[in-house]
């Protein structure tokens, strides 16, 4: 007997029916899920990709800002070029001389075999340098230049941003104008209460001055080297003497090529540190610079002869096949025609300005 539900089919097949849509209800409802869990998923996927890729500009942007940050420090305190205002009458004779000279880069340690007295005073004879340099700057605009040894030390070993003494050597030899020469002795008094330097030693017409510590012996050209000991020889020099084309230095009697000496080129500038140099260049001003003479190479040839570059003991102005020539010009000649008409102007704007010249 069959049964029969009202208004519709047999119960079996009804039953049959709704277990169908039950089944199908249930696949639905699995497909559903599935796909609301892969698109969970896929969102996971995208936020963290997201994520990274935002953590990864941020990283990319802390290691540029930390490059920038390393970069500028290497540049202040080790090798800063920047160009440095012209002047007339002035030349640069090296790549060094539109590079600052930081106090860090001034620095270096003692060397082994150096005393501390005599590393200290080496350091203090470089401050008087610099203030000498700074103040005739100030005073007058002049220039104050490396000469003799402390010249040929510079060619040789300077490689560097900043001038530096060698520790064993006894003297700083630098050179002034003759019209400068008194400027220098005035600064004395300040010289001695600002560094405990003395002027130990003055001959105006000679134009040759030395100052060194209070409490040390003045340093002969006859001594080889001085343990705990250092000086600064200061020498004037006149142009057109003993004739016209050569510069004199009436102490050690010695004359040489006008060419080589003239025009004197900014080298590389006294230390600064930073704020110093930040205001120096924002207000338009000059660095104070150690100075050279024009062809340095030359002038040591003539001075000391060819092998200037080999070091030996006293090369010295007192004599001797080790020691410099009085009369150091033409040998070898130094080549008047190789400067420029920018360099022809600067020597005569020199001579014109600092030896009394008229052109």
């Amino acid at each position: 007997m069959k049964n029969h539900v009202e208004g519709g089919e047999d119960y079996p097949n009804s039953m049959q029916s709704h277990t169908s849509h039950r089944k199908d209800d249930h696949r639905h409802a699995e497909d559903n899920e599935e796909m609301v869990s892969k698109g969970s998923k896929m969102e996971c996927m995208v936020t963290r990709v997201k994520s990274r890729t935002l953590v990864g500009r941020w990283f990319a942007l802390l290691y540029l800002l930390a490059a920038l940050v390393v970069l500028n420090h290497v540049l202040w305190n080790n090798k800063v070029t920047r160009p440095l205002p012209a002047k007339e009458g002035e030349v640069s004779i090296s790549s060094s001389s539109n590079t600052i000279c930081t106090e860090k880069a001034s620095f270096r340690p003692r060397p082994k075999g150096v005393s501390k007295k005599q590393y200290k005073r080496v350091l203090d004879s470089e401050s008087v340098f610099q203030y000498i340099i700074e103040k005739l700057k100030a005073d007058a605009g002049a220039p104050v230049t490396l000469m003799y040894g402390s010249m040929l030390h510079e060619f040789r070993n300077g490689t560097g941003p900043c001038v530096q003494c060698n520790f064993n050597d006894k003297d700083l030899d630098i050179g002034v104008f003759a019209q400068h020469f008194p400027l220098v002795i005035a600064m004395s008094e300040d010289i001695q209460k600002k560094f405990g330097y003395k002027l130990e030693f003055v001959d105006r017409g000679y134009l040759m001055m030395v100052f060194l510590p209070e409490n040390q012996k003045r340093v002969t050209s006859n001594q080889k080297r001085v343990v705990n000991g250092h000086q600064i020889d200061i020498h004037g020099f006149e142009c057109n003497r003993p004739r016209a084309g050569l510069v004199y230095q009436p102490w050690m009697k010695q004359a040489f090529a006008m060419d080589a000496f003239l025009p004197l080129g900014k080298h590389k500038t006294i230390p600064y540190n930073h704020d110093d140099i930040e205001q120096i260049t924002k207000d338009g001003h000059q660095p104070a610079c150690v100075y050279m003479p024009f062809n340095p190479p030359c002038l040591l040839e003539n001075l000391y002869g060819s092998d200037f570059m080999t070091p030996r003991e006293g090369r010295g102005v007192t004599g001797g096949s080790n020691h410099a020539r009085l009369d150091a010009f033409n040998n070898p000649d130094c080549k008047p025609s190789s400067l420029s008409s920018a360099d022809r102007e600067a020597s005569k704007t020199q001579q014109s300005l600092w030896c009394g010249s008229k052109y």
